[in-house]
Order: C-alpha cells, then sequence, then structure tokens
C-alpha cells in the first residue's frame, strides 16, 4: 500500500528593494498682478500709479518695485505690505508730452537664492495741458427728444478734425456725438429719457487712433412730462 505524505509548498516572491528618494520641492509661485485699469492725465502734472500685486505665498519679503511708465522712463515703486499674499505698489510721474501709454510695475521676490518677477499693466491717456472741458446741464420733460442739443464745450485748442466724441447718457444707453468748431470744440447729441430722474451725462472726445482727448460731465433733469 502506498502512503501519501503531506508536502509544504512555500513559495517565496523576490522584491527589489525601494531606494530612498530625497522629496523634490514644489516651484516657486510666480507672480501675477490684479486686471489694470486706464488713468487720465494731463501733460506737465503728476498721474499716480497704485497696483495690487500678488506675492509668492509663502511668508517671503518683496524686496524690489521698478515702474515703466512707457514714456522711456522708470522709476522705484513705494512698497506696501497688503492682505492675502498681496502687495501694494505705489508711484508718481509727470509726462512732458501727451498720447497713450503703458503702465508697468515689476516686483521682484527673493525666495531660497532666486528671483520671481511679475508685473502688471496699466493704460494711461495723458492729454494736452491746453486742454479744458466743460459739460452742459440742462432740464427736459420725460419722453421730449432732445435734437442736436450741445452737451459738451471743449477747449482743446485744435480742430474738430479727426476727432470723434461719445457720450454716455446716464440711463445705459450710448450714442455718437456730433464735433463742430475749431479751437474751441462744441460736442452734440440726440437722445429721449423714458423716465425722470437726475442722469450724468459724460463726453468722451477722441482722435482718430482713439487716444482719448478730454472728457467732460454734465446733467440732465428730467423732469415727469405733461
Amino acid at each position: 500500500m502506498r502512503r501519501w505524505l503531506p508536502v509544504l509548498v512555500i513559495s517565496l516572491a523576490w522584491a527589489a528593494p525601494v531606494a530612498a528618494t530625497a522629496e523634490t520641492p514644489a516651484p516657486a509661485e510666480c507672480l501675477y498682478a490684479l486686471p489694470g485699469r486706464l488713468e487720465l492725465g494731463v501733460v506737465g502734472q503728476p498721474i499716480g500709479y497704485s497696483q495690487d500685486i500678488f506675492c509668492v505665498p509663502n511668508g517671503d519679503t518683496v524686496s524690489n518695485a521698478v515702474i515703466e511708465w512707457g514714456d522711456g522712463r522708470t522709476s522705484q515703486g513705494t512698497i506696501a505690505a497688503h492682505e492675502s499674499g498681496l502687495v501694494l505698489v505705489t508711484g508718481n510721474h509727470v509726462y512732458t508730452s501727451p498720447g497713450r501709454f503703458t503702465i508697468r510695475a515689476t516686483v521682484t521676490d527673493e525666495a531660497n537664492g532666486q528671483s520671481y518677477s511679475g508685473g502688471s499693466e496699466v493704460g494711461a491717456e495723458i492729454r494736452p495741458s491746453s486742454v479744458s472741458s466743460t459739460g452742459c446741464d440742462f432740464t427736459v420733460r420725460r419722453g421730449t427728444p432732445i435734437r442736436s442739443r450741445e452737451v459738451a464745450l471743449i477747449r482743446a485748442g485744435t480742430p474738430s478734425t479727426n476727432l470723434h466724441a461719445t457720450i454716455s447718457w446716464g440711463d445705459g444707453t450710448e450714442s455718437r456725438g456730433a464735433v463742430t468748431g475749431n479751437g474751441t470744440l462744441r460736442v452734440s447729441g440726440s437722445h429721449r429719457w423714458r423716465r425722470f430722474g437726475r442722469y450724468a451725462i459724460i463726453v468722451t472726445l477722441m482722435d482718430a487712433s482713439g487716444h482719448i482727448v478730454a472728457r467732460a460731465t454734465g446733467r440732465a433733469v428730467v423732469v415727469p412730462g405733461r
């Protein structure tokens, strides 16, 4: 008689040793900025720059800020501490010629011996120092249209050729204005208000390149109709 003996089978799985690896540090975040806005200024008068810029959110200190004014000149910006990892960069500048300029502020953060920079661009419209503007105030009845009504008087020292104007009527609508005159410009437009109240009329005068030459604000008081 044959006897069956129990056999114990042991399976050994071989695994390669896991080498210890050093943790790779996460790259530092670059700086970025909040959306810029349009600044309006006059030749020969200081224009201010004030912009919030995000800092690397690791508690490091922003060490330097430089503002490029778009006319070939730069200056050091003033850095102020701000909440939520923000820094506030401010500065002032005087332009010597009219036109449209792009202002860019760049801040530098020294983190672990490395520099990370980011910037914010803001547009600036600089108009001639001789420009003065006056908006017109008037009263009109609700529902009664005004036609070719003068809404602004602008002393720009330039003819109306190649200039155009837009008129914001204060009720959410906007239309093209007619520009006439030579040196002293008159802007007129047509409109009808359907509700009574007080409305700010904002007139923007621009040249052929889209540069803002002047702005004027008037007021319309719309009274109930008959």
